[in-house]
């Protein structure tokens, strides 16, 4: 006990007379699951914040808008080749090898060919954005994309309130049983404890919730 006493009289002398005893006695902590808070809570936020009206069937209504993405390409690829075939149905010819005199007056009406189908080509594909089954369809997916990036944002808000709730009745827990730390099971840091005990308040921390 004495061997005690000097000790602590050396460590007040060598750190001056500021230094807080207090900070030396054992600190009541625990733990806590806060992945199964997070998942208590989850429903607890989202019966507070419910999707507005449209949104909550946005995710099950995913294969039908890839079904119709799918619908979009298809005719769009389909009326490209009809393009291609419609302005050249034979192709543009190449210069024969076989051709000396002439051949640039050939390549000349063949570069003028080539111009015309291109430009012709580009005219075709153009009209395709105005067919209206498929300006229709791109309406429908551009009101479907609306709708799941307002989703998204709404379940980013609901997670980021999830979390502050857990911060929140985890604080309100501890103050009201007199725990001084409490610390997540998944990333405990404490590397020693004087008193051997640990103690889990996940199953307290979920009743307060419950009620």
């Amino acid at each position: 006990m004495l061997k005690q006493f000097f000790l602590c009289c050396a460590v007040v002398g060598v750190s001056g007379c500021d230094v807080n005893l207090s900070s030396l006695r054992p600190v009541k902590w625990a733990t806590v699951d806060v992945n199964e808070l997070r998942g208590a809570l989850k429903d607890v936020i989202a019966a507070e914040n419910p999707y507005p009206e449209g949104l909550e069937t946005v995710s099950e209504r995913s294969v039908e808008f890839g079904r119709i993405r799918q619908q979009i390409s298809t005719l769009e690829r389909t009326a490209s080749n009809n393009c291609r075939a419609k302005i050249n149905p034979r192709g543009v010819q190449p210069i024969p090898p076989n051709i000396m005199n002439g051949a640039e007056a050939f390549y000349k009406e063949n570069y003028q060919r080539q111009n015309e189908v291109d430009n012709g080509y580009q005219e075709c594909v153009r009209a395709i954005e105005s067919d209206q089954l498929i300006a229709d369809l791109k309406k429908k997916v551009d009101a479907y994309n609306k709708l799941y990036e307002l989703k998204q944002s709404h379940d980013r808000d609901r997670m980021e309130k999830v979390e502050r709730r857990v911060k929140d009745v985890v604080a309100d827990y501890a103050k009201a049983n007199n725990y001084e730390l409490v610390v997540s099971e998944s990333s405990t840091a404490v590397i020693f404890n004087s008193s051997e005990m640990v103690v889990d308040v996940t199953g307290g921390v979920l009743e307060k919730i419950a009620r």
